[in-house]
């Protein structure tokens, strides 16, 4: 699976990490950890998958049923095949997830 044109989403509302306010404040609180929202989910987000650069942020989790990532796969790769790149987002540009400072999570 070529991914390298991918956007790290929530694979159930769409966001990016950067839109969620409990990535960026993870971001804001553990600076010397994380460089950007994007990094917290890369490196501690249970539900991230490398392959589909797919995850669930917490509130589509609980309302997923809080499956188990085995489960999550197979739905990632269907999310992707219907959504492809999914890159379209002028509002946040993939720039603004390498930092926070200034971005509003929403």
């Amino acid at each position: 699976m070529n991914n390298e044109n991918y956007v790290t989403r929530c694979a159930g509302c769409g966001k990016r990490p950067v839109q969620m306010s409990e990535y960026v404040d993870r971001t804001l609180a553990e600076p010397d950890r994380y460089k950007s929202p994007r990094d917290v989910v890369e490196l501690d987000e249970g539900t991230y998958d490398p392959n589909t650069k797919l995850f669930l942020c917490t509130d589509c989790y609980i309302k997923a049923g809080t499956p188990l990532n085995a489960d999550l796969i197979p739905t990632y790769r269907k999310v992707r095949a219907v959504m492809g790149a999914w890159t379209e987002d002028p509002e946040y540009p993939e720039e603004a997830q390498e930092g926070c400072g200034s971005n509003e999570a929403g």
